[in-house]
């Protein structure tokens, strides 16, 4: 007899189902031609699926920094990097580390 291929959503209905109706997994599959096997197997892999941490989104490595049309506020900051981050603001050298920056931002940015 061939499988029938059901998606993983069918076999949830169908695991609520068996535990709904109060018959053994085995009595239950033998009334509906489903290899037991097969059901315990899908249960398994369900489970395991369940249990997966939910995939995350990578972080970006780059920061997009664009040109403020605001005018340059002091003169003493020609010539540098400001950086704003909420009401943070971050002056910084052309010299200074650039890996430095970029975490000092990230940490920054992190919820507390």
């Amino acid at each position: 007899m061939a499988e029938t291929k059901r998606t993983n959503e069918e076999w949830r209905e169908m695991l609520a189902e068996q535990q709904a109706s109060g018959q053994t997994q085995v009595a239950w599959c033998a009334a509906r031609g489903i290899n037991y096997h097969t059901l315990i197997d899908r249960a398994r892999r369900l489970r395991k699926e369940d249990r997966k941490p939910p995939e995350t989104t990578p972080v970006s490595k780059w920061v997009e920094i664009k040109p403020s049309s605001q005018p340059v506020e002091t003169p003493e900051i020609a010539g540098q990097l400001v950086i704003k981050i909420g009401a943070i603001r971050i002056t910084a050298g052309a010299d200074y580390p650039a890996a430095e920056l970029a975490l000092l931002c990230r940490e920054l940015m992190r919820p507390c």
